[in-house]
Formats: C-alpha cells, structure tokens, sequence
C-alpha cells in the first residue's frame, strides 16, 4: 500500500451564508494563511448577478407579506427557504486563498474514502449549526480511512474518541493551526494516533453497531410508552 501524503485533506462545503459555514470559512483561510499543506475538495456557493437580485425581490416581497399577515407563499418549497433566512441574501465574497486552492471535485462514497487515505491528515470542523456537540459523518469517514483526524472540540467528543490518544482536537483558530502544523512535522507520531482514531472507529463506529445502538434507543422509548 502506498504511504499516504504528509498534507491535510478538507472535504465539505462553504456556504457563506451567516447560519452555515462562515467559521469553517474563517479556519480555512487561516490555515492556507499559514501555507499548510491543505488540499480542498468542495463546493462554494455563488448566484449569478440576475439569480442574486431575484433572491433579493424574493425576501423583500415575502417580509412585506409577513408584516401584512399573508402566508400564501408557504406551499412553494424555494420560498420557503429564502423566507428562513434572516438577512436579505447579500453577494458572497470569497477571497482569492479559497478561489484559488479549493478543488471543485465533489467526492462521495468510496470515490471519496480512497482519497482520504491517500492524506495524513483530516482537517475536520462542525458548520455553524451544530451547537455543542460532535454529530457530523464526516468525523468518522476521516478516522475510518486512516488519515489522523483533526476536528473541532466538542462536548461529547470523549464519548467518540480520545483526544490525543486517538483524534486531535482544538477550540480556537490558533490552537487548530498549532494542532496541524505539528501533525506535519511530526509524521511518525501523527501516524500512530490516526491507527489508534481508525482501529476505534471500525469497531466502534460502524454501521452495524450504530443499528444496535438505534435498535436500543427505540427498544427503550417503545417500552416505556406503553
């Protein structure tokens, strides 16, 4: 088997919109800032000038419904999403850095596993929805194919795996560029915590004992409804 690369692979989407991405944004500019060797797979959203400006009448009109009581627009789908958003859909600027390195490849499936494995290094963070709590897949696809995964530190992160013994995790864009550079410089070390990450993901997080584990949850709230 061919060594993995001693970079960092990103997989994942920056939308820019206030409720979404714009801290995983932050860290990804930051960490092309410090010239890490970041590999970008994803997209990034940007409207043409005439479907911004469609977007924007969209808003405006729903608002003035609103405030006058009229809900009619909610059976249509696309409304409906522009209705949830809380600020009139603004042009997305992404600088030159994220232009520049990101890759416009969307991976899935084993596509993207086998290219996971090809890095040392997961760069991994929550969009801006998630709260507290670790909850996203792309936590376990990182560890599952061998690549050390460096995520950010949540409440429940314990209950998934060992931070520094197997994951590396951070709670500021400073301690996450830390976190990377020594995963860089220290190949040999960083290999044995991403054994460690993939040798628990595979026996603990695995589809089948996630089954058990839903079977258990739905066993108990079935028993003690009736």
């Amino acid at each position: 088997q061919t060594p993995p690369e001693n970079d960092i692979i990103f997989i994942g989407s920056m939308l820019y919109r206030r409720e979404f991405h714009q801290r995983r944004i932050a860290y990804v500019e930051e960490i092309l800032k410090h010239r890490l060797p970041l590999q970008m797979f994803g997209i990034i959203e940007e409207d043409s000038w005439h479907l911004l400006k469609i977007k924007q009448l969209a808003y405006l009109l729903i608002k003035a419904l609103e405030i006058a009581g009229i809900k009619g627009f909610q059976g249509n789908r696309s409304l409906r999403k522009i209705a949830q958003l809380k600020d009139m859909p603004v042009k997305t600027r992404y600088t030159a850095l994220i232009k520049e390195n990101l890759k416009g490849d969307v991976l899935f499936g084993k596509q993207m596993l086998n290219e996971i494995s090809r890095h040392s290094v997961g760069f991994n963070i929550h969009g801006d929805l998630a709260g507290d709590y670790a909850a996203n897949v792309r936590m376990f696809e990182v560890a599952g194919a061998g690549a050390l995964l460096v995520t950010d530190h949540k409440k429940n992160i314990r209950d998934l795996y060992e931070p520094d013994v197997e994951i590396l995790t951070y709670s500021s864009i400073e301690e996450c560029i830390e976190k990377l550079k020594w995963a860089i410089g220290h190949p040999v070390e960083a290999g044995r915590i991403a054994a460690a990450g993939q040798k628990r993901t595979l026996i603990d997080h695995s589809v089948e004992r996630r089954v058990d584990l839903l079977y258990e949850i739905m066993k108990k709230e079935y028993s003690g409804s009736q």
